[in-house]
């Protein structure tokens, strides 16, 4: 079962009160440390990451009692694009993961300072073209009820780690460089009922973006 949800990830993080447009189809990335996840969704996100993502059960567990600077390397790097309702659409996303590599002891953001694509990920399926919901018992889960009391019936397509959160621990300072906040560019499109495929642009984040975050309570 978790190998047909990782398709999708999270669609309970998507707001119900993200306007819907005339198609219904919405994009967005994040660039997401769990040191920025609010403490109160920290828990049920665990939880909902054992039940989506791939890897073994608890995998990220010692996250629960981690130090700041631990949670601080660990990511959650994705983009989506959704339709709500019903399965109208095939949908795709994909996305690049921009991080900003610096010498050692230099200031970010300085001329020596560089962009790089440190990962590309793109949405399950044929060849990246998917529309998944999530399991009605997961939705069902009292744990995870801050997630989806907010939401609407939605589809989604998911570019991002098969894990759902990648440890980016910064790597040790012999080899010069200090590892910085990432930024996700996204690309999001859909198929329309003639078949031809029709761009959503783009999406850009450097944060959480927690306006998608489908908050029971806050």
């Amino acid at each position: 079962m978790r190998s047909k949800l990782f398709y999708m990830f999270v669609c309970g993080f998507i707001a119900a009160t993200t306007p819907i447009s005339t198609t219904a189809q919405q994009k967005f990335s994040r660039a997401c440390s769990f040191e920025d996840i609010p403490t109160s969704l920290r828990n049920p996100f665990l939880i909902l990451r054992d039940i989506i993502g791939e890897g073994a059960s608890g995998s990220f567990n010692y996250l629960r009692t981690a130090d700041a600077n631990t949670r601080r390397n660990h990511y959650i790097l994705e983009s989506l694009t959704v339709d709500y309702f019903n399965v109208q659409f095939a949908l795709y996303a994909e996305n690049q993961v921009y991080v900003l590599y610096c010498p050692v002891g230099q200031v970010q953001l300085n001329s020596q300072c560089n962009w790089r694509i440190d990962y590309t990920f793109k949405s399950a399926g044929n060849n990246g073209w998917v529309a998944q919901s999530l399991n009605p018992v997961t939705i069902a889960d009292t744990r995870l009820s801050i997630f989806f009391t907010n939401r609407g019936f939605l589809y989604s397509a998911r570019a991002g780690h098969p894990s759902i959160i990648q440890n980016l621990t910064p790597p040790p300072p012999s080899n010069g460089l200090l590892f910085a906040n990432p930024v996700v560019v996204g690309n999001h499109a859909f198929r329309d009922n003639a078949g031809l495929e029709r761009s959503l642009g783009k999406s850009v984040a450097s944060n959480c973006n927690l306006s998608e975050w489908g908050l029971g309570a806050r």
